[in-house]
């Protein structure tokens, strides 16, 4: 029942940011008795929204929910920016963050290591590319355990 809640939650959310130029980062909805938890990350595509821009996208949702509500339990939206320390998960996010420093835990070591800090270099269809002293490393998106900006 909830990834049905977050598949119409989904539908209702991703036109509106659409519409305003944002980017939907993640959606997370967890259910607290008989009230919904809908959490809203959302982020320009080249990073930087304001908290008016996520107190106008939450309104919009809000209208939007309120007037097509498909489930009958409450709820309580909080749409926010997914802040400076998210964990960077794909092609997008490393795209975002080409020439900038990055930290990967990794699932297994490459090379002895399961850790590498670098500067992001080149981002490919399955893997990152990142620079470490002098040299190139390229770590495959699923062998990321974990990735953040390096602040």
């Amino acid at each position: 029942m909830l990834t049905d809640i977050i598949s119409q939650v989904e539908r209702i959310v991703l036109p509106l940011m659409a519409d305003a130029g944002l980017e939907l980062v993640d959606l997370i909805i967890v259910q607290r008795n008989s009230t919904y938890m809908i959490e809203v990350l959302t982020d320009r595509p080249q990073g930087g929204i304001t908290l008016e821009e996520c107190a106008a996208i939450n309104k919009q949702i809000a209208q939007a929910l309120d007037s097509t509500q498909p489930w009958s339990d409450d709820y309580e939206l909080t749409v926010a920016s997914p802040g400076l320390d998210r964990h960077l998960k794909n092609r997008k996010d490393f795209t975002r963050m080409l020439g900038r420093r990055v930290k990967f835990l990794l699932t297994e070591k490459g090379d002895g290591k399961g850790e590498y800090s670098g500067l992001v270099k080149e981002v490919g269809e399955s893997s990152v590319v990142i620079s470490v002293r002098k040299h190139d490393i390229c770590i495959a998106y699923d062998k990321i355990m974990k990735a953040v900006l390096i602040i």
